[in-house]
Parts: C-alpha cells; sequence; structure tokens
C-alpha cells in the first residue's frame, strides 16, 4: 500500500467522521428551532418557585465579555434575548432588574440577600449562597443603573437584548422588603439558530461528501491485482 493511497484513507475518514458530526449538529439545530421553541420563539425552563428569607435572590455574575471582544458589526444583542417571567407569591408585587455586577452589590452592600449558585430543572433543585447584612435597601425600582427592569402584581415579562459586559439578576420585593417569593420562568432567543443550523448542515455535508471520495480514490488507487507469475518451464523426458 503506498503512501498516497493512505494518506487518502487516513484523512478521507477523519474529514469524513468530522464532516458527520457537524451535520448532526446542524440537524440538531434546525429540529430544535422546529419543535423546541415557545410561540415567541423562545427556548424556555420550567416556572419553579424561588425564596429566600432575605432582602433580594441574585444570581451569579454573568460575564459576556467587554465591547471590545466583539468582532465587526455584530452585536450580543444580534445574536440572542433574554426573558425573566416573574409572580410574586400570593399576589405581591415583585421586582425583577438586570444590572451591572458592580453596580448591583453596590446597591446591596450591607444587605442580606441569597446569591442562587446552582439550578437544575430536572428534577428542580437551587442551592444559595447566603449573604448576611442589616441594612434595608432603597426600592429597587428607583434605581437608575438597571439595563431592564420590570415592577409589579402579578406576573411581570422581562426581555432583554444580551449586552457586553458583567451582569446579575435581581429578584426583590417591589417594596424591597425581606421574604422573597417568586415563581420564575427564564427563557432565551437565539436569533442566528435557523441560519446557524443551515450553515452547519450544509457544510458537514459538503465535508462528508469530500471525506467520502477521498477514501474511495483511496480504496482505488492501489490498482489491480499484482500480475501473475509465469509458469514453471516444464521438462519434458527425452524418452
Amino acid at each position: 500500500m503506498g503512501a498516497k493511497r493512505i494518506l487518502l484513507l487516513v484523512f478521507g475518514s477523519l474529514i469524513a467522521l468530522l464532516g458527520l458530526a457537524v451535520a448532526i449538529g446542524g440537524a440538531t439545530a434546525l429540529i430544535a428551532y422546529g419543535v423546541g421553541r415557545d410561540e415567541d420563539g423562545y427556548f424556555t425552563t420550567s416556572t419553579e418557585r424561588f425564596q429566600t428569607v432575605r432582602h433580594a435572590l441574585v444570581s451569579e455574575e454573568v460575564d459576556l465579555g467587554s465591547e471590545g471582544d466583539a468582532a465587526g458589526p455584530v452585536s450580543l444583542g444580534d445574536l440572542a434575548n433574554v426573558r425573566v417571567r416573574a409572580d410574586g407569591a400570593g399576589g405581591r408585587p415583585v421586582f425583577v432588574g438586570i444590572g451591572p455586577r458592580a453596580d448591583v452589590q453596590a446597591y446591596l452592600d450591607g444587605v442580606s440577600y441569597d446569591e442562587v449558585t446552582n439550578v437544575d430543572f430536572d428534577p428542580f433543585r437551587v442551592d444559595y449562597a447566603p449573604h448576611p447584612g442589616v441594612r434595608t435597601p432603597a426600592l429597587p425600582a428607583q434605581q437608575d443603573f438597571w439595563a431592564a427592569r420590570v415592577s409589579g402584581a402579578g406576573q411581570q415579562t422581562l426581555d432583554w437584548e444580551l449586552e457586553s459586559g458583567s451582569w446579575s439578576l435581581v429578584v426583590m420585593n417591589a417594596d424591597a422588603a425581606p421574604v422573597v417569593a417568586a415563581d420564575l420562568q427564564l427563557g432565551v432567543k437565539i436569533k442566528i439558530l435557523l441560519g446557524l443550523g443551515i450553515g452547519l448542515l450544509v457544510g458537514g455535508l459538503v465535508a462528508l461528501g469530500l471525506g467520502v471520495m477521498m477514501i474511495v480514490f483511496g480504496a482505488r488507487s492501489g490498482g489491480g491485482p499484482p500480475p501473475a507469475e509465469p509458469p514453471a518451464p516444464r521438462h519434458e523426458s527425452p524418452y
């Protein structure tokens, strides 16, 4: 087996496997786009109860990079949206806000709150890290650092286009009182999912076809069977 044949077979197999994996990823994205979203185009979690005896529930830091990290004219807001639906337990007015991490920490400095460190939705389980404090916070809706916020009785819906930076999600009673309980649903809309799925599927199929062609050429480049050895000369008896 020649070196050329070996290279065609080896690289053809690798390219075919990679193409198959990419094509499967594209097909999965297209299936999710078709059947996994709600009527508004969001992938959502189940609605679950989050609660604390303290003044606020705060997410861990969400680091979306600096503004200079984005290349070209595409911003994070062009890629995805986040939606949070919240309903205060017992009809109590609830506040939901997304703000810069540093501003949120300054606002809650000296205030008792729970930080959500881990969430599993199937089955539902949430872990909190307590942050003790004695200060009563100002009304959250009166703060001007929020990138997005909603407040009121009944179900509240917060929609936010992603932005570069370091962020935290905060859930409080609208009057900033302790003992917060709210039913929350989280959702994300991936705006590029359709184009991404099509691109991955087409690119994967092209790579798969190329890999198969290389394997076929490699298998054929070995030529035909080796020539048969000439028959041994026959020695006839002189008698």
